[in-house]
């Protein structure tokens, strides 16, 4: 990348804003996860490059990590302001302002698949929900795009043979879905910090966290988990929005700017998507090597769920309306049909980074609302 930097303070931004073309435009981008995390070096970083260079350097981007300038709670109002440009957005953290959009942060466990995940949430928010639209636009902010997590899965530090084996097990959590699931599988929630995962499962403090196998890296505890309940994935995480930037900077840069960030953006969701995939597969080698055994529960796990998402409708639509968005059942049956044709498409797909895009690019791109 010759164009884009990463910088450790405002000192090294003003610097880069006072350097090079004056013709340039000058766009600054908040993330609040680490520079290592596969959603910058996949999605971000190359998608700001190929941007730069789409427009022969007429846009210049500046990308802040590691919650440098903001953190996850106020970097929604950090970019409606305009102290960045853009950023990383979870809307579950801005509820009241935005709670139509929040809505894809609860649509977990009806999302297993990352690829259909990504492309129905992508397709239902942009086509589907003028709600999301107009309180976007209401607060001053633009969304462009997000990509997909891994699945959650479950990972305990104890061998697992059956559900009654989850029972009484405390069960790592921080966000409604998981303390939800942990209920449903018989078992007691536990919301432990980040920090003291690895502590926690050390001690036997915890027994099992719902995840991807990259945690088990991220947290030095791939030696400790015995089993990974893999063959059932309980959900993924999509947001739509997770790529936002402030509406009235969008509407003052260039045609050739605006079309040249969405016109990359297929690419480099489909990259971000798929590469998480991949790396979650590596983590998970690595600690089958390690000895972690991946077990099948055949159709009790599978009942399990399919339980699971009946009560789980229940309280997306609750905590909806809780929010103020009135109409949510409607929006969970318009992504749940969407998300059909894309879990078919996905099976087409496969790790397809082109297809997915090409996939991306018809349903969702080619005749996007702004």
């Amino acid at each position: 990348m010759t164009l884009m930097t990463k910088t450790t303070g405002l000192c090294a931004l003003a610097s880069v804003l006072a350097a090079g073309s004056a013709s340039a435009e000058r766009i600054s981008f908040n993330v609040w996860v680490p520079p290592s995390e596969v959603i910058v070096t996949a999605l971000f970083e190359p998608y700001f490059e190929a941007v730069e260079q789409a427009t022969d350097g007429e846009a210049r981007f500046q990308l802040f990590t590691a919650g440098q300038m903001l953190g996850p709670l106020n970097t929604m109002q950090g970019v409606r302001d305009g102290a960045v440009s853009g950023g990383m957005i979870d809307a579950s953290y801005y509820g009241n302002d935005l709670p139509y959009t929040a809505t894809f942060s609860d649509l977990i466990a009806f999302a297993p698949d990352p690829v259909a995940g990504a492309g129905a949430s992508l397709e239902t928010f942009f086509h589907d929900c003028p709600e999301c639209l107009a309180e976007m636009a209401e607060n001053n902010l633009i969304a462009l795009g997000g990509s997909a997590t891994a699945p959650y899965t479950i990972m305990c530090a104890k061998e697992i043979g059956s559900l009654d084996d989850l029972k009484g097990l405390r069960i790592r959590g921080s966000i409604d879905f998981h303390f939800a699931l942990i209920n449903a599988l018989g078992a007691n929630g536990v919301n432990i910090p980040f920090g003291d995962i690895a502590q926690s499962f050390e001690r036997g403090n915890v027994d099992c966290m719902l995840g991807g196998p990259t945690w088990m890296e991220t947290f030095g505890i791939t030696e400790l988990i015995e089993t990974r309940l893999s063959t059932v994935s309980f959900g993924t995480i999509s947001l739509p929005a997770m790529m936002s930037f402030q509406r009235s900077a969008w509407e003052g840069w260039s045609e050739e700017i605006r079309s040249a960030m969405i016109a990359a953006l297929p690419e480099y969701i489909a990259n971000g998507t798929i590469a998480v995939m991949e790396n979650d597969e590596k983590a998970a080698a690595t600690a089958r090597e390690a000895g972690m055994a991946e077990v099948d529960l055949g159709q009790s796990i599978v009942d399990l769920r399919e339980a699971f998402l009946v009560s789980e409708r229940a309280r997306v639509i609750e905590a909806g309306k809780a929010r103020g968005a009135e109409d949510v059942e409607a929006l969970l049956d318009r992504f749940l049909a969407n998300y059909a044709e894309w879990e078919a498409l996905s099976e087409q797909i496969g790790g397809d980074r082109a297809a997915f895009a090409d996939a991306l690019r018809a349903r969702v791109y080619d005749d996007l609302p702004m």
